[in-house]
């Protein structure tokens, strides 16, 4: 195969073009190519030529660039969620989801959608255990279900400091995350019972 840039192909094309007008027998190029079909494919020539030197070939576009939100992920440490603040960063729930992410190569846009409906059906989950749990407990309580509601929560924190100081201090906080983040257990009634019962004996 002979290697020839269009230029030297050109060249070569334009310099056979002369030759063959000044050879012995007489000879014109028309005899060997109509004039119309040469003249045509000089043009041709010329024209990809042209095309050549200002980069403008008959190619696809290329694909934007996606934004790195939508590109693949395949590490778990490199996914960068937005959590609310009840959701605790450390929590081993959130590590394994984003350890499947990355198995799956989710994008961070993608994981993202996915941690925000799950976070959206816990929400609703806890709305309609907050209606139980009022429903339940508000007939039992009668005029002492608001102050029973709060002595409940000051047991969740004293449980929750109890812990800590137990287990150390990277567990504070832990228990009422926890609490906060399981609807059908932190609202419902019979834990609500052990909670006032924990408040009542630590007066």
């Amino acid at each position: 195969m002979i290697d020839m840039t269009p230029e030297d192909f050109l060249s070569h094309v334009r310099g056979n073009d002369q030759d063959f007008g000044n050879r012995p027998d007489g000879h014109d190029r028309s005899n060997a190519m109509p004039g119309s079909a040469y003249d045509q494919a000089l043009d041709g020539l010329n024209e990809a030529l042209a095309k050549a030197r200002a980069g403008d070939h008959d190619t696809e576009e290329p694909e934007p660039r996606r934004p790195i939100q939508d590109l693949p992920v395949r590490e778990p440490g490199a996914y960068k969620l937005d959590l609310p603040d009840l959701v605790d960063p450390n929590d081993p729930k959130l590590g394994w989801f984003k350890r499947q992410a990355a198995e799956m190569g989710l994008s961070n846009k993608t994981a993202q959608n996915i941690l925000d409906r799950y976070l959206k059906g816990q929400g609703e989950e806890y709305e309609r255990a907050k209606q139980d749990f009022n429903k339940q407990l508000s007939p039992e309580w009668g005029q002492n279900f608001d102050r029973n509601v709060r002595d409940c929560n000051r047991a969740i924190t004293l449980t929750d400091q109890a812990i800590s100081e137990r287990f150390g201090s990277k567990l504070k906080g832990g228990f009422t995350r926890w609490v906060k983040s399981h609807p059908a257990v932190g609202s419902s009634p019979w834990f609500a019972r052990l909670m006032l019962m924990i408040s009542d004996n630590t007066r």
